[in-house]
């Protein structure tokens, strides 16, 4: 199911769900989202973020969408996602 992105938007801000990006390091120095976590997906292939809530919706932003759907596979057994 696709969401509209004010609707994706206002659960970022109401911290509905959580924004992860995961570039890398240098990319999100080059600009991010306000609103985003930084998690490399560098980082993410040795460890989860236990600092993120099981329960709490996870949508997933990269330059391209490939390292988007590698976490995706990552998380997607320990984590609600988007």
């Amino acid at each position: 199911m696709e969401k509209e992105a004010h609707i994706i938007k206002e659960e970022i801000i109401t911290k509905q769900a959580i924004l992860l990006d995961v570039r890398e390091v240098n990319e999100w120095q080059d600009g991010h989202f306000v609103q985003a976590k930084s998690y490399p997906l560098s980082l993410l292939l040795n460890k989860i973020p236990d600092d993120i809530d099981p329960n709490t919706h996870i949508y997933i932003h990269c330059a391209h969408g490939r390292r988007a759907e590698h976490a995706m596979k990552i998380l997607l057994p320990f984590r609600h996602l988007n």
